[in-house]
C-alpha cells in the first residue's frame, strides 16, 4: 500500500541524532536495507552525517521502515522517533485512492508546467504546485470553493489558467470523481508550508 509523507529535514539534528542512532543499532537497520546491505548502511551513515537532504527516496524509505518497526505501528510514536532524528513528517496521505490522485496530479503538473521535481523540492516550487492543485480540485465541486481557493484564483492567474485547461480535458473522464479529500489535503499542505523556507521532501512509501 502506497503512502505519501510530506517531510521537512533538519540536517543539524540528523548529523548528531540520526547518525548516532544508525551507528548504535546497525544490526537492527540492516533488515530493512536492500542487497549489499553493508555498503548501503555506510551510505546512510555518510549522508546522515554530511547532509540528510542528500538521501534518496529509497534511502529515506529504509529509515522510515526501521522507525515504523520500532514504533510498532503507532503513528504518533513513529513521528516522534523520526522528529528526534531530524525527520519531521508534518503531513501524510495514507488513503490509497487519495494518494494515487495526488501522484497523478503531481506528475501531470510537471508535464504541463515544465517543472521537474526531485525528492527534495524548493518551497516556492512546491507552493505553486499546491496552488494549482487547490484550484484544479475545486473545479470539480465549485460549491465547495473555500476562501483560500477564492483568493488564489485572483492572485495566481497562471496556475488558475493551467487548472482551467486541465479541468476542460478531464471534465468528461473524471466527471463524478470525488476530489474532496484531496482538495482538503492540498489546502492543508498550503497552509502548513506557505511561509516555509525549508525544502519539502515528498516520500512515496510502500509498506
Amino acid at each position: 500500500m502506497a503512502e505519501l509523507y510530506f517531510i521537512k529535514l533538519h540536517p543539524v539534528i540528523a548529523r548528531i541524532n540520526l547518525y548516532n542512532a544508525i551507528c548504535r543499532n546497525p544490526e537492527d537497520i540492516l533488515h530493512f536495507l536492500p542487497e549489499d546491505q553493508n555498503a548501503f548502511l555506510e551510505v546512510l551513515k555518510s549522508k546522515a552525517k554530511e547532509n540528510v537532504e542528500n538521501l534518496s527516496n529509497e534511502e529515506l524509505s529504509c529509515i522510515v521502515a526501521w522507525a515504523k518497526k520500532l514504533a510498532d505501528a503507532n503513528q504518533e510514536d513513529l513521528q516522534t522517533r523520526l522528529f528526534i532524528n531530524g525527520i519531521d513528517i508534518f503531513h501524510q496521505i495514507t488513503e490509497p485512492n487519495t494518494a494515487d490522485q495526488f501522484v497523478d496530479i503531481f506528475s501531470e503538473y510537471q508535464e504541463i508546467s515544465g517543472e521537474r521535481f526531485g525528492t527534495h523540492m524548493k518551497p516556492d516550487q512546491f507552493s505553486y504546485f499546491l496552488i494549482y492543485g487547490i484550484l484544479f480540485t475545486s473545479m470539480f465541486n465549485p460549491h465547495a470553493l473555500n476562501e483560500t481557493a477564492q483568493y488564489l484564483k485572483k492572485e495566481f492567474s497562471k496556475q488558475f489558467e493551467m487548472a482551467e485547461r486541465q479541468y476542460a480535458l478531464h471534465r468528461q473522464t473524471d466527471h463524478g470523481k470525488d476530489f474532496s479529500a484531496l482538495h482538503a489535503d492540498f489546502t492543508a499542505l498550503y497552509d502548513l508550508t506557505r511561509f516555509s523556507k525549508d525544502h519539502i521532501t515528498l516520500l512515496r512509501y510502500s509498506s
